[in-house]
């Protein structure tokens, strides 16, 4: 049976997580699954036959990877730069591996302008790249060179078993529903809060819920400052079963800054709940501007509030757009996202040694290595935008730019200069090899690498 691996930075309770879970659900079946972690924040029930590990450092991965020898490695991009390091890790043993990418496009850049200006090298040299929605397949395509392959998040519960008629059908379209970490800034609870108050103007029957982490001094400040009856905004902070509320829920609103396909937006449409949301790359392949749902522009929050109004004073349409949504969830079902995923494995795993070693002898000096690296870039990779060539340089950056020499390093020298500026090894004038600095960006409670 074969060994497939899910590895997430940090396990909390977000749809990152909810979709690992289903996954591993289905996969297990025919493979030998393990959820791998650095750190867990939440408990989340998972099927006992799949194995969660929590790691914690770059050295148990290692020895995880030696011990267990995945025949695949599938790493859930975080917005981080831990996701590079994993990569140079799990190449190092030759292992195929695959990164889902769950945001948008420009997400990375805007939050961390590090990671988007050296993911592009890491992206190439993966065995496969996997986007949420062709919008961002396109892009990176267009932008970057970089093929990759569609793969929709599955619905993480099963439409037929789990949700019956009922569901459906005997909605209060005044529970309005709003489902996100909120305690994550990009995820814009002040911007669901402040829709909410246009729609009070109008109609003060609607009640707002919720769902997920939030910080209660940011909420009350908000509450304060749109000046809304608390009564009128329920705030029910983490849960690992959001069925429960959207059993009772009329409408979705979502306001996310950016995103990449939320889970949120799949559970609703298979309760048949009509969606409002803030537009971002790829949302047209999840929501049917009004057949199933509105799709508002950035920021534009009276036009969202305009838009739940109409929801909830238009029986006709809303009962249409509750058919429409619960049918178009269909298409993201387990059964028709899993079976691209065993597609992905059987194509990915059939390959032998995909990247073989670059050739660079084991008892290599790092001077050696370093000089010859500097002084004879064209050996090395035609690739690689050679910076100058002097008597000094800064290794890190080839490291980035090709995947052998970064992995064949890592192997002998045990570096992962990735992203840092201070991970810097000059040629002095000697051409002596002096490794200045190796550091690592900290991760709260990670037992690091590099002290």
């Amino acid at each position: 049976m074969k060994k497939v691996v899910h590895f997430i930075e940090a396990w909390r309770a977000g749809g990152a997580e909810r979709v690992i879970t289903r996954l591993c659900d289905y996969m297990v079946n025919d493979y030998d699954v393990y959820v791998v972690v650095l750190e867990t924040y939440h408990d989340t029930a998972i099927n006992p036959h799949i194995k969660l590990i929590e790691i914690y450092n770059y050295d148990k991965l290692k020895i995880f990877l030696d011990l267990v020898k995945p025949d695949i490695f599938f790493t859930h991009q975080y917005w981080g730069l831990t996701q590079f390091d994993v990569i140079t890790i799990v190449q190092s043993f030759n292992i195929p591996i695959g990164l889902i990418y769950h945001n948008s496009y420009e997400h990375t850049k805007l939050d961390n302008d590090k990671a988007a200006n050296i993911r592009v090298p890491y992206y190439k040299s993966l065995d496969s790249l996997i986007c949420l929605n062709k919008a961002t397949a396109d892009k990176f395509l267009k932008n970057d060179n970089i093929k990759s392959i569609v793969i929709h998040n599955p619905l993480t519960f099963d439409i037929q078993s789990q949700i019956t008629k009922r569901d459906i059908e005997k909605k209060d379209k005044n529970y309005i529903i709003a489902i996100g970490r909120y305690n994550d800034t990009v995820k814009n609870l002040s911007g669901v809060i402040e829709i909410f108050s246009y729609v009070l103007e109008k109609n003060n029957n609607a009640v707002l819920h919720v769902v997920g982490e939030y910080k209660k001094h940011v909420a009350n400040k908000l509450l304060k400052k749109f000046a809304i009856n608390p009564e009128k905004i329920v705030f029910h902070g983490h849960t690992t079963n959001v069925s429960q509320y959207l059993k009772k829920a009329g409408i979705l609103l979502h306001a996310a800054l950016r995103e990449g396909m939320p889970m949120a937006f799949l559970e609703a449409k298979a309760y048949g709940i009509p969606i409002v949301a803030a537009k971002f790359d790829g949302i047209e392949e999840v929501i049917e501007h009004q057949k199933d749902g509105y799709i508002y522009d950035q920021l534009d929050y009276k036009t969202a509030a305009s838009y739940l109004l109409t929801l909830l004073e238009e029986n006709t349409k809303y009962s249409s757009f509750i058919e429409n949504s619960y049918k178009n969830a269909t298409k993201f079902s387990l059964e028709t996202i899993g079976h691209k995923w065993n597609e992905l494995i059987n194509d990915l795993t059939s390959k032998n040694s995909p990247h073989p070693d670059y050739g660079f002898k084991k008892n290599l000096s790092m001077n050696s290595l370093v000089l010859n690296i500097l002084e004879n870039p064209n050996d090395i990779s035609n690739n690689i935008p050679f910076f100058e060539k002097k008597k000094f340089g800064v290794l890190y950056k080839y490291m980035q730019y090709d995947r052998n020499i970064r992995v064949q390093i890592y192997k002998l020298f045990n570096i992962l200069p990735v992203f840092m500026k201070e991970t810097q090894i000059f040629i002095e004038k000697d051409k002596k090899v002096k490794i200045i600095k190796i550091c690592h960006i900290p991760i709260k409670k990670r037992v690091y690498l590099y002290e």
